[in-house]
């Protein structure tokens, strides 16, 4: 881990985020920055800021007492929730247990096909107005940018009312579904250009404070430890109430230099084999008292969903003229999967979502020398 006592943190970069609107697959509105320390984006699909552990907040108090929420809701990209008491199923087929505090509602899933797994859990705050269902981030204290706005709806006749059904076009993989044979990365031609260890990679990326401008820059995987859990996973095993029992963890350090302290710099995870799963999965789930951001997603190893956890420390400025830090990222995984990737892209490749795109996949907008993935094999 480096060494960050003389380090000076990262100036705040309000008002530029790492990626747009486009990218955000929950927000209904941006959320600022306000953190001295970048904050970390490690899944294009969702660049929302994370939520502060949500034990700590479950005792806030913000909202008046539980008002039911029995029922089901469809926000308006066509996902759906169905809340019967104390059981909540989403339209990719999660059923969760639930419990609330006040209006914070905390979702608890099971996690079957994991062996000696158990139990995790996620939570929102949660605002009723009529017929109009408003989940917040847990660390929205003000209530300003709602993760997900559901409208109260009548279940479609084929469902029975338990889920809202997803699309045949894009099912869910199931936990006995087979492994494809060919991995994502290969398919998508990403996988040749896998980062190395200890080879210096050139990068361009968008200057923030001067619109239409580039800087130069470079990184480095200086290096790659993989482990059993770390002191940081048990602590963040501690906070989230995570049972990390089969995990290991993988842990990747990177030097990162630009010419110029407005470098938009912008961080990346991905999986190997199952590109897409990972990144409709991904969620940012809380932070550290130190500042290391904690996130979730799925893999599928073996034939069965796992869920991933990425543990994100983004560094501190190591000069007052330059952008140079050393960024840490550490992998929780299923022993001996070698799938989940870490890296970083150029924020001009943002320009090329279309107008109106609000699920954007970081893989359909990959391009060589503009985006960077390290495999933590």
């Amino acid at each position: 881990m480096p060494e960050k006592a003389n380090k000076k943190r990262k100036a705040a970069q309000a008002p530029k985020q790492a990626a747009p609107d486009k990218y955000k697959r929950y927000a209904a509105k941006p959320a600022p920055q306000k953190k001295s320390k970048r904050p970390l984006i490690i899944a294009v699909a969702a660049a929302a800021a994370v939520c502060v552990a949500v034990v700590a907040l479950l005792a806030a108090g913000v909202f008046k007492r539980h008002e039911s929420i029995d029922g089901y809701w469809v926000t308006d990209d066509g996902f759906s929730i169905t809340v019967e008491g104390d059981r909540l199923v989403d339209s990719s087929g999660d059923e969760y247990r639930i419990e609330f505090s006040g209006d914070v509602i905390t979702m608890y899933i099971s996690d079957d096909a994991a062996e000696g797994a158990g139990e995790y859990f996620v939570g929102y705050a949660y605002e009723l107005e009529g017929d109009t269902l408003y989940l917040y981030n847990t660390s929205d204290v003000d209530r300003e940018y709602p993760e997900r706005v559901f409208v109260r709806s009548e279940a479609p006749s084929d469902s029975g009312g338990d889920t809202g059904s997803s699309s045949d076009d894009d099912p869910e993989p199931s936990s006995d579904e087979p492994d494809d044979e060919t991995p994502d990365f290969e398919t998508l031609g990403i996988a040749d250009d896998l980062m190395e260890q200890g080879v210096v990679y050139p990068m361009t990326t968008k200057d923030y404070n001067d619109e239409g401008a580039t800087v130069k820059g470079t990184l480095e995987v200086v290096d790659y430890v993989r482990s059993a859990l770390t002191e940081n996973a048990a602590a963040f095993a501690e906070d989230m109430g995570v049972d990390l029992t089969g995990y290991e963890s993988r842990i990747v350090t990177v030097k990162v230099n630009f010419d110029s302290r407005s470098a938009d710099v912008a961080y990346l995870s991905a999986d190997y084999y199952n590109a897409k799963l990972f990144e409709d999965n991904f969620e940012p789930i809380g932070v550290s008292d130190s500042g290391t951001q904690y996130a979730k997603s799925k893999i599928r190893y073996n034939g069965r969903e796992y869920p991933v956890y990425m543990l994100g420390d983004a560094g501190f400025y190591e000069d007052d003229t330059v952008y140079k830090t050393t960024d840490v990222w550490e992998a929780i995984v299923p022993e001996g999967y070698d799938g989940v990737c870490v890296g970083y892209y150029n924020t001009q490749l943002v320009d090329n979502i279309p107008d109106g795109v609000s699920t954007a996949y970081s893989y359909d907008y990959y391009k060589k020398g503009d985006m960077y993935y390290f495999r933590c094999a």
